[in-house]
């Protein structure tokens, strides 16, 4: 049977109940295993990554997939897909694990972009990559205790390496094109922020008509790009509520709503929670 032993100290869990609307990061750190072949495949019923640092092994899935592991392999958890991993008989390896779960990487699988179909990544230097994904939660502290607003970050982030992975592999899978379309589309729509998209003019700057624009953002992004816009604005107004020394109304004016209760009724539909009842969350100074 598999058994794990970890390597450094550093190794957090959260409570499940600790959750945003967009999902959450629950679980990561870096660990040894030492191990023979489980016995049989297990599910594990969140999605997970884990990238392999140091040593070699064996992945298995339900789909059929039978496939040797090296360092730099990132291994795709599903869910719902039954699989087992890890090195063979008296060896080690040394690996860097995070686990989540959400809507928000619902989506990326709806679209495509997380597929059972090819669960095993690679990416190199594996000391780039690892640094990288280490950075993702290297913010947190407090044992994995976080506010709403740091645990949307960690899920931007998150979201963010995995679009860069994702490129990163691309060429082996066809994606290289579309995933440098839609970064670059997402980066016009930022360099927007706070004002309003000339939908029509970033278009044309990318060469295709507004609808097409539309539909080919939503398949790849996962969300419109209305909808992205309008997170983003309000992932910027939690930012600004956490540091403090604005009100909503001030907020508001800052980021461009036409008024506090535009502002405040987008805030709930993206969060789940008004902007009075996101503050009390908050930390006190």
């Amino acid at each position: 049977m598999k058994k794990t032993i970890p390597i450094a100290t550093f190794g957090i869990a959260r409570p499940r109940d600790m959750t945003t609307p967009l999902g959450e990061v629950s679980m990561w750190g870096r660990q040894t295993v030492t191990s023979g072949r489980w016995d049989k495949l297990r599910v594990f019923g969140r999605y997970a990554v884990v990238y392999l640092i140091d040593g070699g092994g064996y992945y298995e899935d339900g789909n059929g997939l039978t496939q040797s592991i090296e360092p730099g392999d990132l291994i795709l958890v599903f869910p719902e897909l039954p699989h087992r991993y890890g090195p063979e008989a008296g060896k080690v390896w040394h690996e860097y694990y995070v686990v989540f779960e959400g809507p928000g990487f619902d989506l990326w699988r709806k679209q495509g972009l997380l597929d059972t179909a090819r669960p095993v990544w690679h990416l190199e230097p594996v000391h780039q990559w690892l640094a990288r994904l280490e950075a993702v939660l290297g913010a947190s502290e407090h044992h994995g205790r976080a506010d709403v607003a740091t645990m949307l970050r960690e899920v931007g982030r998150l979201q963010l390496w995995l679009a860069d992975a994702l490129a990163c592999v691309s060429t082996q899978a066809g994606y290289d094109d579309q995933a440098a379309w839609v970064r670059r589309a997402i980066a016009l729509i930022e360099s927007s922020l706070p004002h309003e998209v000339d939908w029509d003019e970033l278009s044309t700057t990318l060469g295709i008509g507004r609808e097409v624009f539309r539909k080919r953002f939503t398949r790849w992004a996962g969300l419109s790009p209305g909808r992205y816009r309008a997170t983003r604005l309000v992932q910027r107004a939690a930012t600004l509520m956490q540091q403090g020394g604005l009100t909503d109304k001030q907020v508001a004016a800052e980021l461009g709503y036409c008024d506090e209760f535009h502002f405040s009724r987008r805030f709930k539909q993206i969060m789940g929670v008004s902007p009075r009842a996101f503050r009390r969350r908050l930390p006190t100074p």
